[in-house]
């Protein structure tokens, strides 16, 4: 109940309260003044009781001097009252005065002795009072008992349960009594204690629709003054919403001179100065945009920059070895040419000579076809092609790469070694960006390798969302405080003459465009790993988003 009350709302709260103050003090004087008018109205039927029983008493005393009078002074030897107290027109006359005589709407009075014998009664006259009942013997036992004991005109009380000759119902009654005792009489006037609170019961009623009318209007009244009292706090409530919404453009009506008002214009001057305030950090915003638009386009360029030289580094290393790579064919086609030229110098043309003529010339066109597709392939690297993302497949990519550097690596008495893996390797990426970094990877390991050794090629296609690879080589490795900043621009181990210290910044580049991961595991002596992640679907979103610079922390030295 409490955690519910604290969740109301603040008017319904202020509307509880002030019907709590108004309304439980009235309740209460009610609730007091009505139960001090039943004590009235009981005390007061007590005393009316009580009255009527004294009235009595002091009616028999003056009929029993009468009977005394009228027959001389004598007196009975037991009751002490005149011999012929129950005779005569004197007694009838009490007799009737005291059945006729009602207390309320339905009490009477009644007279019984001693032994319980009922003298009058308005029903049960001439019977024993004890033989009427366990429970109605023992009241009217306890009312004889306590009689004989009180003094001479002396009157007690006592409350009993007796059915309601209306209703039915046993009730509770309230009898006073007193005992005259010439006459060996126990005089009772009782009434019904329902009957004696009627007036109670009556006012009862007309004070409970009284006091619902007065409810009736003291909430309309609250809640007519709560929604007055609470308009002004509710506008600055809804005004404070539409300013956490950014509408900064809030007006309160005229505030009134009391403490609300003056609330409300320190809400309008805030809300001005907040008004004024955003104007400027929209204004600050746009600049920062505008600012934040131009580094972007600056650091985007510096990239391709950045790409484009290490691309012409690496295209004039590649130009070299495909130099090598294209002499060899065009030597021996050279050779072959002779020696078609020399067969085809001789005087008499035989099959044999023919034969030979055109193997020579397949020979020459095998060889031709190799140097083109090794021109092709280098054309094809050095094609500026940054940004284009296309569905691939890395096994086609890798193979590419391969070709452009596999003349360096027989060269150097490296082995290469393909793993590939039987899965899908299809991904959607810049085939040209995955080319540059695979070559930039096989380069620096062949580096690597300067007496030769193992470079292991090794795809992974077993997962849905990416597809990696792993270039593993057997060189010397990493030192481990080199290991922390190979992905940093312009750091190199290598002579100046041998590198700009930016393949392995523009691999880290490209795999950050694809929202790839890297990692490095090198052993001093034994062999560095490079192991690339990419995803098979890229967004476009994210593909138009520039790559982090910083360098990936996930290198790990095994030279322990």
């Amino acid at each position: 109940m409490g955690l519910g009350f604290r969740n109301w709302k603040f008017e319904n709260k202020l509307i509880v309260m002030v019907l709590c103050l108004a309304l439980l003090p009235l309740v209460t004087y009610a609730l007091f003044s009505l139960n001090s008018f039943r004590q009235s109205s009981i005390e007061q039927a007590e005393r009316d009781l009580e009255h009527v029983v004294k009235s009595l008493l002091m009616l028999c005393e003056a009929q029993e001097a009468l009977d005394r009078i009228r027959v001389g002074g004598n007196v009975d030897a037991v009751t002490g009252a005149s011999p012929a107290w129950h005779d005569g027109n004197e007694f009838k006359s009490l007799r009737t005065i005291i059945e006729d005589l009602k207390v309320a709407e339905t009490g009477y009075c009644y007279v019984f002795d001693s032994s319980g014998q009922i003298v009058i009664h308005p029903l049960l006259e001439g019977q024993n009072i004890f033989q009427l009942g366990e429970e109605g013997s023992q009241h009217f036992l306890e009312m004889r008992d306590e009689a004989l004991t009180l003094p001479v005109s002396s009157v007690a009380i006592n409350r009993y349960p007796w059915p309601d000759p209306v209703s039915g119902h046993t009730t509770l009654k309230i009898a006073k009594f007193g005992y005259f005792e010439p006459y060996d009489w126990v005089i009772v006037a009782a009434a019904f204690e329902d009957e004696v609170v009627e007036p109670y019961t009556a006012s009862l009623k007309v004070l409970s629709i009284v006091l619902l009318c007065v409810t009736v209007v003291i909430v309309l009244l609250v809640f007519t003054l709560a929604r007055w009292t609470m308009r002004p706090i509710k506008q600055l409530t809804a005004a404070t919403a539409r300013i956490a919404d950014g509408d900064f453009d809030v007006r309160l009506p005229t505030a009134t001179p009391d403490e609300i008002g003056r609330l409300t214009r320190s809400f309008d001057v805030m809300t001005r100065k907040l008004r004024q305030a955003n104007d400027e950090l929209r204004e600050w915003n746009r600049t920062l945009e505008q600012k934040v638009d131009q580094r972007t386009e600056e650091l985007r360029k510096a990239h391709e920059r950045m790409l484009t030289a290490e691309k012409l580094a690496s295209l004039g290393q590649l130009s070299a070895m495909v130099a090598h790579e294209i002499n060899n064919p065009l030597s021996g086609v050279l050779s072959y040419i002779k020696l078609s030229g020399k067969l085809l110098g001789t005087k008499e043309p035989t099959a044999e000579r023919d034969k030979s003529i055109v193997g020579y010339l397949d020979l020459s066109a095998g060889e031709v076809k190799r140097c083109g597709e090794i021109v092709r392939n280098l054309l094809t690297f050095a094609r500026r092609s940054f940004g284009e993302y296309s569905e691939g497949r890395l096994h086609n990519v890798i193979d590419k790469s391969i070709a452009l550097i596999k003349h360096s690596l027989d060269v150097n008495n490296v082995e290469l070694i393909r793993e590939y893996d039987s899965e899908d390797d299809t991904l959607q990426c810049d085939q040209s960006g995955v080319q540059q970094m695979v070559i930039a990877l096989m380069v620096n390991a062949n580096e690597a390798m300067d007496k030769g050794g193992k470079l292991i090629v090794r795809t992974d296609g077993s997962s849905s969302e990416d597809v990696g690879f792993q270039i593993i080589d057997t060189g010397k490795g990493i030192p481990h405080d080199v290991l922390g900043k190979i992905f940093e621009p312009f750091f190199t181990t290598k002579d100046q003459q041998k590198g700009t210290g930016l393949g392995l910044s523009v691999v880290y580049g490209i795999v950050q465009s694809h929202h790839g991961t890297i990692s490095v595991e090198s052993v001093i002596d034994k062999g560095t790993t490079f192991n690339v992640r990419l995803p098979r679907k890229l967004d476009l979103d994210q593909q138009n988003q520039p790559a982090e610079s910083a360098p990936p922390t996930d290198t790990q030295d095994r030279s322990s």
